[in-house]
């Protein structure tokens, strides 16, 4: 037996030997290519470098006891509150994601270096990850030092995208003598303290008759009041909110009262006249580090726009602005989390880690909705918006399993497809419309890269009147799916406020399940136009167990699994039941130089002979079909070149810009293609190391 533990301890020993000759010794594996690429090609300009630092093992917990896990996590009473009656899945309401990050981890990691060569940014439970900026000069020795430390997983690079500066359509102030369309509203103060009592007095007598019918009776949609909302009181925000039905709910005395919206965005100017009954109930400054929201205007920026209070106040003021006769947010009686997550100016970068720190922290003081009119794009091509491929994707998706509704805006690259996180699952990406119903041509389109529609539903993007920031009594109007986004998310908080024991993905399916398009959705406009009545009177699946009373899994669209009580869905059907069925990618795929996640045969070329024009990017499109093909049967790094190859063979007879356009969308592919076959490859040899071990534990013992 002793000679046996010897050669035992010897083979082992070869084994790590081999591993890290093959994987480098110092940890280079642990290094994602993005980040490899990133030090090879640094941009002089910058003085830092921020990464991912990803650990791979958190402490052992008991689940079983809330209480008890909460005070050792510092969860806190509203957050389970929020849980237990809007998760979905009541088995889970906590889990590892909620364990604290291991703070020796932490503490050897930025050992690594001094105060002046590395700084913790944020932190994140849910990914057990922390973000650090280091000073570029010592970046390459701070990394060695950090990916040799054994419980660290991944390093990689924070993920950045530069804002698309906003184009208004027109600008007033309230003191303006000048003539515009806003005046008749604006301009006369006492008409306005006129419509705005008469608008509480009508909206309280609702609250009354509300209350007075939840406790007599149930109420449904039918009862009828006698006195509509006028449209004088919704002012400029009238058609918005009209289009959607948010009217009928308000008429019936909701008006978002008790739930706790968080809206991400840029900082807020909260003196704005919209603002004075809002209720803030916190605000966090992530790019400062401190407890205010609203800076000070930066007169070396002369755009207005730019200001850093700038977004977050008119896509706020869309969401829960209150000045009858003029604007109405329609969810202006909910309660407020303001995060500051987003550097208004499009010289600076957005980052991806301030956002997931936002949606952790407002998700601890028990947020139930999520507003945010953003997207990254930059590291991203189409084949990666799958819902899984980044972190800000995968955060999103956790927030709506711990029972958060997540709004967010499709996006403004229309054709180019949809920004992340709106790919990822049961989040409600929202497109833009005009005033008339039809999609609007900037509005982003989908479907994600595994079929799913996108976006979710459809509102008003077009001319949205909101607050502004050059003063307290300014306006404008503004163009976007940033303005469409919180529009809709002021319609689900009625929702929401109407439903308080809805799940969050009971109320992703009465969104969609009622909207205008629901019958036959497309990846132009999803599910149609958000219509927030028909919403309210839906009825949603009340289980997210499929074996209830024999559930099912939407018909022959999956199994029942008995054991996890969860539908395994057959191809091409998704959803908790199945219900949802994927959109083949096939030329849109093709069109964004990327790679279909679903079988080859989904693929569509019925429109290969519509022109003589076409004749060339057909061609291109069926030999990057026949390269897909390939895919399947050989192994996936051969056929990733020969799909470059080819695409680069075939873009020589296109024009210069096609050329230079595609073969930056081939970089991309390449890049994210090596990341996932270096990871996979790593992978693969853990396993076989395994694998070995077991065998040779077998044969000797």
């Amino acid at each position: 037996m002793k000679v046996n533990y010897i050669v035992l301890l010897i083979l082992l020993i070869i084994i790590k030997t081999v591993y890290c000759l093959n994987n480098g010794y110092d940890g280079d594996y642990k290094i994602t290519n993005k980040l490899n690429d990133h030090l090879i090609n640094n941009n002089q300009n910058e003085e830092n470098i921020k990464i991912w630092v990803t650990f791979n093992s958190k402490k052992k917990e008991n689940f079983n006891n809330i209480e008890e896990f909460s005070k050792n996590n510092g969860l806190k009473k509203e957050s389970i509150e929020r849980r237990i009656n809007r998760c979905h899945d009541k088995n889970k309401i906590i889990d590892d994601s909620d364990v604290l990050i291991n703070q020796d981890f932490i503490n050897k990691v930025l050992s690594c270096g001094n105060e002046n060569t590395i700084k913790l940014i944020q932190k994140s439970n849910w990914l057990n990850s922390i973000s650090i900026s280091l000073f570029k000069d010592n970046s390459n020795i701070l990394i060695d030092c950090i990916k040799s430390l054994e419980f660290v997983e991944t390093v990689d690079l924070v993920t950045k995208f530069k804002k698309k500066t906003n184009i208004s359509t027109k600008s007033v102030s309230s003191s303006s003598s000048s003539s515009n369309d806003f005046n008749n509203c604006k301009n006369n103060n006492d008409d306005n303290s006129k419509f705005e009592k008469e608008f509480n007095n009508f909206i309280e007598k609702k609250l009354l008759d509300l209350k007075s019918k939840l406790f007599s009776s149930s109420m449904s949609s039918s009862d009828s009041f006698q006195n509509e909302i006028p449209d004088k009181y919704y002012g400029y925000s009238n058609v918005g909110l009209k289009q959607i039905n948010v009217d009928k709910l308000h008429e019936m005395g909701y008006d978002g009262y008790g739930i706790k919206i968080l809206i991400t965005d840029t900082g807020f100017r909260k003196s704005h006249e919209v603002f004075k009954q809002m209720k803030i109930i916190g605000e966090y400054n992530f790019l400062k580090s401190n407890n205010n929201t609203q800076d000070e205007l930066d007169p070396n920026i002369e755009d207005i726009n730019e200001q850093q209070t700038g977004h977050g106040t008119f896509t706020l003021s869309t969401l829960g602005g209150y000045r009858p006769g003029v604007l109405i947010g329609a969810a202006y009686n909910a309660s407020f989390l303001l995060a500051e997550t987003e550097n208004a100016t499009s010289d600076f970068p957005l980052e991806e880690d301030n956002w997931i720190a936002a949606i952790e922290w407002g998700e601890s003081y028990g947020a139930q909705l999520v507003s945010s009119s953003l997207g990254y794009e930059n590291w991203y091509t189409y084949a990666n918006k799958d819902g899984q491929f980044s972190k800000i994707s995968r955060v999103a998706t956790m927030a709506v399993n711990k029972g958060m509704v997540v709004v967010m805006g499709v996006g403004n690259s229309g054709d180019l497809g949809l920004g992340i996180p709106a790919d990822a699952e049961y989040v409600i990406s929202v497109g833009a419309i005009d005033s008339n119903g039809e999609r609007t041509e900037f509005s982003s389109i989908g479907p994600t890269a595994d079929g799913r529609i996108k976006p979710e539903v459809m509102a008003l993007g077009l001319g949205n009147l909101v607050a502004h920031n050059s003063d307290d009594k300014s306006y404008d109007r503004f163009d976007g799916t940033s303005f469409s986004c919180p529009l809709v998310a002021s319609g689900i908080a009625l929702l929401m406020q109407a439903h308080p024991n809805w799940s969050s993905k009971q109320i992703y399916e009465a969104v969609i399940s009622s909207a205008s398009n629901s019958h036959s959705p497309d990846y132009l406009i999803g599910y149609g136009i958000f219509n927030a009545l028909k919403a309210y009177e839906y009825s949603p699946t009340n289980t997210s167990d499929c074996t209830n009373n024999g559930l099912g899994c939407s018909s022959s669209n999956g199994k029942c699994n008995l054991l996890s009580k969860k539908c395994e869905c057959e191809i091409p059907f998704y959803g908790q039941f199945c219900q949802y069925n994927r959109i083949p990618c096939g030329q849109r795929c093709l069109f964004l130089n990327s790679t279909c996640q679903l079988p080859s045969n989904n693929y569509n070329f019925n429109n290969n002979n519509n022109n003589n024009n076409n004749n060339n990017n057909n061609n291109n499109n069926n030999n990057n079909n026949n390269n897909n093909n390939n895919n399947n049967n050989n192994n996936n790094n051969n056929n990733n070149n020969n799909n470059n190859n080819n695409n680069n063979n075939n873009n020589n007879n296109n024009n210069n810009n096609n050329n230079n356009n595609n073969n930056n969308n081939n970089n991309n592919n390449n890049n994210n293609n090596n990341n996932n076959n270096n990871n996979n490859n790593n992978n693969n040899k853990q396993r076989r190391i395994i694998i070995i071990i077991k065998i040779i534990i077998l044969f000797f013992f």
